[in-house]
């Protein structure tokens, strides 16, 4: 679910996308699958993302992110990985791209959506993702992407290009209790933290903003 910066709840569910005003002032409106042009894909909805436009970023368990545009009222879809069973997380970071987090890989869409960047687990190099297995992803307040994984917590250094990761060590009671993360927090009250998934972070190139799609 989401509340949008009018205050509006978004439900995303198995069957479509529903909206409700928040105190009820209008009757709910409902955006059911229908295999038309324009339409949302087919897929249960595993989050909602609002952008700087007021238009909405939806995270489909089938490999497919759609673009829903708040005034025309139609969606464009990116299919973003066709082997993914789960896209499992988005977030903008502070130069309006898109991170994309899932559990396989990520690739272009039929739209012509391209990959301008592809993060995943190297074991020679200790600088790539903790582990190519994403659940969740945050920017902190201060502009920092977190990266919540199978391989604990990985905070990417823009400069660098590079990632700095936190996991448990059983001789330190200060590290984490577990490797795996599913849910790093909450931008609005977290200073700095989060962690990634099982196949790794990418970038997506598209025609709206943000400028670029990550993942």
């Amino acid at each position: 679910m989401l509340e949008d910066r009018h205050g509006d709840l978004w439900i995303g569910t198995t069957g479509g996308l529903s909206r409700y005003n928040v105190p009820p002032t209008t009757l709910p409106r409902t955006f059911p699958i229908r295999r038309a042009q324009g339409h949302i894909s087919n897929g249960h909805i595993n989050q909602i993302l609002e952008d700087e436009d007021g238009n909405f970023w939806l995270a489909f368990s089938n490999g497919y992110v759609d673009y829903f545009n708040r005034t025309s009222g139609r969606f464009q879809h990116f299919l973003i990985d066709e082997k993914s069973l789960d896209i499992t997380s988005l977030e903008f970071d502070g130069k309006g791209n898109l991170w994309i987090g899932t559990p396989h890989r990520c690739g272009g869409d039929e739209q012509g959506a391209a990959i301008t960047q592809h993060f995943t687990h190297n074991p020679a190099d200790a600088g790539s993702l903790s582990h190519n297995n994403v659940n969740d992803l945050l920017l902190d307040r201060n502009g920092v992407m977190w990266v919540g994984s199978d391989g604990g917590l990985s905070r990417y250094d823009r400069d660098r290009k590079t990632f700095l990761h936190q996991r448990h060590r059983a001789d330190d009671a200060n590290s984490l209790a577990l490797d795996v993360i599913r849910w790093p927090g909450d931008k609005t009250t977290s200073a700095e933290f989060g962690w990634a998934p099982k196949t790794g972070a990418w970038i997506y190139s598209t025609p709206w903003p943000p400028a670029s799609i990550i993942m």
